[in-house]
């Protein structure tokens, strides 16, 4: 169903121009866009691959691309989607591994609400979102 929904709000006209502002208002230059594949993780434990418009860094001046710079998803980013998993899960992730003393015991307790991941990936989602959550109350 949310499936759906998504592939009817990617044929609103509205929506190409909203990621066109998206990668004009990036925080990093991004070169054009290319297609690009992708496994995107739901919460429910549906795992989709979509077919995605991808920004990568631009090179700078000297031509070498700048690898601290992220690319860019441009319609996933549309609908808060990032680290290849819903907004949704990034969140109840993150409060599992934050509310747990390790990321073991995070695991075990997102398999008993039926959340099957391993260790590594709850880290790497943990991590990331807790980087760019640092990041936005630095700025604030």
């Amino acid at each position: 169903m949310r499936t759906g929904l998504l592939a009817v709000a990617l044929k609103q006209p509205a929506f190409d121009t909203a990621c066109e502002q998206t990668r004009r208002d990036s925080r990093h230059p991004l070169r054009w866009v290319r297609m690009r594949t992708l496994r995107v993780r739901l919460l429910g434990g549906l795992v989709v691959w979509i077919t995605s418009l991808y920004c990568a860094p631009a090179k700078r001046r000297s031509g070498v691309a700048d690898v601290t710079a992220p690319g860019l998803h441009i319609e996933l980013a549309q609908f808060g989607f990032g680290k290849s998993c819903s907004p949704a899960l990034e969140s109840k992730v993150s409060r599992q591994a934050a509310l747990c003393p390790s990321f073991q015991l995070a695991v075990a307790e997102l398999e008993r609400e039926r959340v099957v991941m391993d260790v590594k990936t709850v880290r790497r989602i943990a991590s990331q979102c807790g980087s760019g959550l640092l990041a936005l109350r630095t700025h604030e």
